[in-house]
């Protein structure tokens, strides 16, 4: 009694090696499509920070803007911008603030433009930044611009 195999001699290997090449290619179609893609992210370009604040009084500085300056722009490669940031991610900037007056004033409300959002401080408000004095104020934003897209932060921080 002769044994066949089915499919005899070379076709069996022709069939052998399609089984195994569609087997492989299904498991990595499945992978690539199972596997966790990465977050959409938005492009954040920079802050621009406009101070709402009043003049010295008196002293070597009297009349000038308490910060000397009426905005602060935060943006460009030398200030590490721009940043890539998962939509519905958040990020800290640094505002650095320099006192000029003979008083301390405190930060008492930030604003931030949407689709930025302003959700923690650090210090809370009210901050103080000390009379004669520089500091940094974090702020901790939520980026909630749509995937894909580009956006530039403006904001204000108002001072008592």
């Amino acid at each position: 009694m002769i044994e066949r195999w089915f499919p005899p001699g070379r076709r069996r290997a022709a069939v052998v090696l399609t089984a195994v090449v569609v087997l492989v290619g299904a498991g990595a179609a499945g992978y690539l499509y199972l596997a966790p893609k990465p977050a959409a992210e938005v492009t954040v370009l920079g802050f621009n920070w406009t101070l709402e604040q009043g003049t010295v009084l008196s002293g070597p500085h009297e009349g000038i803007l308490w910060f000397d300056t009426a905005t602060i722009n935060d943006s460009g490669s030398a200030n590490g911008f721009p940043l890539h940031v998962a939509s519905g991610g958040s990020l800290t900037v640094t505002v650095h603030i320099d006192n000029y007056d003979n008083v301390s004033h405190g930060i008492v409300r930030v604003h931030l433009d949407p689709p930025l959002v302003a959700t923690g401080f650090s210090p809370p408000p009210p901050a103080d930044i000390e009379a004669n004095d520089d500091g940094n104020y974090q702020i901790t934003v939520s980026v909630q611009a749509p995937p894909g897209t580009s956006t530039f932060g403006l904001g204000s921080l108002e001072f008592s």
